[in-house]
């Protein structure tokens, strides 16, 4: 099965700020980053009950789940979402 992947608000606002900070503090390499975080979003599409719950998850009325995303050898961000049917949505990275 083949899941939908849609960006909150929110998560689209903070992918587009972690942008402009590689922009502004590491433009050699903001480019091939968000390529990355991109490719890694993309996974999501199979199987997004393939990775753990995030730890705020008990205390939400929601499965909630994380996807993290390293760049350089160390993890830098995590991807926070949600699976309803066939749609994951990131609420935030």
């Amino acid at each position: 099965m083949r899941y939908r992947v849609k960006l909150s608000q929110r998560a689209e606002r903070q992918l587009l700020e972690a942008v402009e900070w590689y922009e502004v503090n590491a433009p050699q390499f903001s480019e091939s980053w968000y390529r990355s975080i991109l490719q890694s979003i993309a996974t999501l599409e199979t199987d997004p009950h393939r990775l753990p719950h995030a730890r705020e998850d008990h205390h939400l009325q929601m499965e909630l789940r994380e996807l993290h995303f390293g760049y350089r050898k160390r993890m830098t961000h995590r991807i926070l979402f949600v699976v309803r049917d066939d749609e994951v949505l990131i609420r935030s990275i």
